[in-house]
């Protein structure tokens, strides 16, 4: 996404700042208060691992607000802006409460965007929320390859996946006294796992196979979700290395492909939602 490309300015900055200087700056003062911090990163780690689904609600929409503020892209390193009144964003609310029906977490209230970005993408971060790239819309070649991202994306907030990847962040410590407190941190540590840190292959896998089986439950053929990942790493992203596409985002794809081609059976390859002209309908004059 063109606003990725920002510099995202984070409180681990001072995580590198310790060790930096000459063996004479290394005071008892400061490995005591370094020990606190670390202290305090988990304590907040904590605190990430035990949000209840109000909490979760609260900070998802308190990101969502934050990256769609140009006047915090300093804050968040990114600005998105979502695209109302298309049919497009219709069509991809439908398919997400489709899927979000038979998900692991189906009692979440999910919100489903479409983001205004030419690039191949989509990510999820905590409480229901999913961002969907246009231009991963228009890459697909039907609504099962839609399925089949907003699935793994889903399974992400279903296994809490972002909570966890900031709970590991906040436990190397200089995280706990970011401004604005609690809240602060959690801007701050989302940013980070969202946009700057590499995506855990650990993460993508087991997302890759709790949306295989939500794409089953939903009438999908699963099967498509194999045919888009390849389809991707096929033809790559024209603006590989200037955007974050999915390839960038969404580590070992091509290992992803062959274990889930692995866990294929002969019904995932029919099913609800393989009209190509029904999709370029629903998404015709997307910008």
């Amino acid at each position: 996404m063109k606003a990725l490309r920002a510099g995202i300015v984070l409180s681990s900055l001072a995580f590198a700042a310790v060790g930096c200087g000459s063996q004479a700056q290394h005071t008892d003062a400061t490995t005591q208060e370094w020990g606190e911090s670390v202290e305090a990163g988990k304590a907040e780690a904590e605190k990430l691992r035990t949000l209840t689904l109000e909490e979760e609600y609260k900070y998802g929409a308190d990101f969502d607000s934050a990256i769609k503020d140009p006047a915090r892209a300093k804050e968040t390193g990114v600005t998105i802006k979502t695209i109302e009144g298309h049919p497009a964003a219709d069509y991809i609310r439908r398919i997400g409460q489709r899927l979000a029906a038979v998900s692991i977490r189906p009692e979440l209230t999910y919100t489903f965007q479409l983001i205004d970005e030419q690039s191949v993408n989509a990510f999820a971060t905590m409480g229901g929320y999913v961002y969907m790239h246009s231009g991963l819309l228009k890459s697909a070649e039907n609504e099962a390859q839609v399925a089949a991202v907003m699935a793994h994306e889903i399974s992400h907030i279903g296994r809490k996946h972002a909570l966890q990847a900031m709970a590991n962040q906040a436990v190397y410590g200089g995280w706990a006294k970011g401004v604005g407190g609690f809240g602060g941190l959690i801007i701050n540590l989302t940013s980070a796992v969202m946009f700057q840190l590499p995506g855990s292959r650990t993460f993508e896998f087991e997302a890759d196979s709790y949306g295989l089986d939500t794409l089953r439950r939903a009438g999908y053929p699963a099967q498509q979700m194999v045919v888009f990942f390849r389809n991707v790493l096929a033809k790559g992203d024209p603006n590989d290395g200037q955007r974050h596409d999915w390839l960038s985002t969404h580590p070992d794809t091509a290992r992803r492909i062959r274990a889930l081609e692995e866990k294929l059976t002969a019904g995932d390859l029919i099913g609800y939602g393989m009209s190509s002209a029904e999709h370029q309908q629903a998404i015709q004059g997307l910008p």
